[in-house]
C-alpha cells in the first residue's frame, strides 16, 4: 500500500484507530452491545499498511461499518462523556478531544449513505412493483430511450 492510498483510506469518517476504538468500547462500558459491535470492529482485519509504516498496533486502522442507529447512539454517549469531563485510561492527559467530532463525521457519513440506499432501494421496488402489475407504461418510466434491459438469461 503507498502512503496516498493509505492516507486517504485513514482520512475517510469510516476509519478508526485500534487506539480510537477501545477508548470508545471503555466510554460504552455501560452499552454492551455497543461496545460489542465495536469489539466485533476490532476482531477484523485491519487496513494494509505502507511497508515502512513505523506505528504499532495501536495505530492499525478499521473500517467501521455500523447501523446508523448504532452509530447515533455511540456518538451519544461520547458527547455526554466529553460534556461530563471524562476520560479512558488513554485519554487520562489529553481528554476527549477530537472523539465527539470523529464520531459525529461518522454518523454523518452513514446517514448520507443510508439516504443513497433508500433512494436506489425506492427506484428498485417501484420498478419491481411496476412489473408485478403488468404496467409497461410503469416500466418504461424507469428507462431512458438508449437503455438496454438485459435479464439473464433472456437475451437483451
Amino acid at each position: 500500500m503507498d502512503w496516498n492510498d493509505y492516507k486517504a483510506l485513514c482520512d475517510s469518517p469510516r476509519t478508526f484507530s485500534r487506539w480510537m476504538l477501545e477508548q470508545s468500547i471503555e466510554l460504552l462500558r455501560d452499552e454492551p452491545q455497543r461496545a460489542d459491535a465495536l469489539t466485533r470492529v476490532l476482531q477484523g482485519v485491519p487496513l494494509d499498511k505502507p511497508s515502512d509504516h513505523r506505528g504499532d498496533a495501536s495505530t492499525d486502522m478499521f473500517v467501521v461499518a455500523l447501523e446508523s442507529s448504532a452509530a447515533r447512539g455511540i456518538h451519544r454517549v461520547v458527547v455526554a462523556a466529553v460534556s461530563a469531563g471524562l476520560t479512558t485510561s488513554g485519554t487520562k492527559p489529553r481528554g476527549l478531544g477530537g472523539f465527539a467530532e470523529a464520531w459525529r463525521e461518522y454518523v454523518g457519513y452513514i446517514e448520507v449513505e443510508d439516504a443513497k440506499m433508500s433512494s436506489a432501494s425506492k427506484i428498485v421496488t417501484s420498478l419491481i412493483d411496476a412489473f408485478n402489475a403488468c404496467d409497461l407504461d410503469r416500466i418504461m418510466g424507469h428507462f431512458t430511450d438508449d437503455s438496454i434491459y438485459h435479464n439473464i438469461p433472456v437475451d437483451p
